[in-house]
C-alpha cells in the first residue's frame, strides 16, 4: 500500500489522505483543547516545514525511483496524452475489424484504449493478463514492473505485434529468439512477433508498409549453402517462431529441414 508500485510513491494511499487529515485534525483538536499557545506553536511549525523543507522530487529528481507524477506527466512527458489519443485513433483506423492481438507496455495503456484493438496483452506487469501477473517472482526489481511476459507465452497467444521496438527488445529479450522485423503502424514503431498473412494483407491494403518476411526467408534459404550448421539452425528456430509455426509453407520449410536433417 505504501509503495504503490513503479514511481508513484504512496499512490494507493492518496484516496484516503483527506480522511486521514480529518482524523489528525480532530485528534489534535481533542488533545490540545484549552492549550492555545501549544496549538499555535504546532501550527506555525507545520506551516514553516511546508515552506522551508525542500522537495525530494523537484527538478525531475527520482530518489530510489520515486518521482512527482505531475512532473512526470506534465513536464517530462509533456503532451503524452494528446499523442496517445492521436496515435490511438490512427491505430483504430488500421485495426478496425481485424482480429489483431498486440502486446504493449503499461505506459501505453491510453494508446491501447484509443486503438480499440481486438486483444491487448500488457507484457511488462500483466495488468491485463492473469498468466503474466501471477508468475512466480524470482527476484526483486522495480516494484510493480518485475513480471515480464515470456516469449513462449506471447507465441502461444499468437501475438501479432509489440507496439514498441527498442524497449521491448531490452525488456523481453526478443532479438535472441526472433528475427528483427520492424513495422510502422502510423507513428508507432512496432515489431512483428508472429506473421499472419491475412492480417498483413489487410494492413497493406490500408496503407501500412508491411515488411516482406517471405522474401526475407527466401534470401536466407539462398544463403544456406555457405552458412555453418549452427547459424542455419539458429535461423530456422527464429523463423519457425515468427513464421512457420503459424503459416503452412512446406516449400520454404523444406530447404531448412533438408539441411538440418529434420
Amino acid at each position: 500500500m505504501r509503495v504503490g508500485g513503479d514511481f508513484m510513491f504512496g499512490r494507493l494511499l492518496l484516496p484516503i489522505t483527506p480522511f486521514l487529515a480529518i482524523l489528525v485534525e480532530r485528534g489534535l483538536n481533542a488533545s490540545l483543547a484549552g492549550r492555545p499557545i501549544v496549538r499555535a506553536a504546532i501550527t506555525a511549525a507545520l506551516a514553516g516545514a511546508l515552506v522551508v523543507a525542500p522537495s525530494a522530487v523537484d527538478r525531475h529528481r527520482r530518489p530510489r525511483g520515486i518521482t512527482d507524477e505531475r512532473d512526470a506527466y506534465l513536464v517530462v512527458l509533456a503532451g503524452w496524452a494528446n499523442r496517445a489519443d492521436d496515435n490511438g485513433a490512427a491505430l483504430a483506423a488500421l485495426f478496425d475489424g481485424l482480429p489483431i492481438t498486440v502486446c504493449f507496455f503499461g505506459a501505453q495503456a491510453r494508446l491501447i484504449y484509443r486503438s480499440r484493438v481486438a486483444t491487448a496483452i500488457e507484457c511488462e506487469t500483466g495488468l491485463t493478463d492473469a498468466t503474466i501477473a501471477r508468475q512466480e517472482l524470482r527476484e526483486r526489481g522495480r516494484i510493480g514492473n518485475e513480471k515480464h511476459a515470456q516469449l513462449a507465452y506471447l507465441l502461444a497467444r499468437r501475438v501479432d505485434f509489440v507496439l514498441t521496438r527498442d524497449y521491448a527488445n531490452a525488456t523481453l529479450g526478443l532479438d535472441a529468439a526472433l528475427p528483427d522485423v520492424p513495422i510502422a503502424l502510423g507513428k508507432i514503431q512496432g515489431r512483428v512477433i508472429t506473421w499472419d498473412p491475412a492480417i498483413m494483407a489487410a494492413l497493406r491494403a490500408r496503407g501500412v508498409a508491411v515488411p516482406d518476411v517471405p522474401a526475407q526467408i527466401d534470401r536466407a534459404i539462398a544463403a544456406l549453402p555457405g552458412r555453418p550448421d549452427a547459424d542455419v539452425r539458429r535461423d530456422w528456430e527464429r523463423y519457425r517462431r515468427l513464421y512457420f509455426d503459424r503459416v503452412p509453407d512446406p516449400a520454404r520449410e523444406a530447404p531448412f529441414r533438408a539441411r538440418l536433417g529434420l
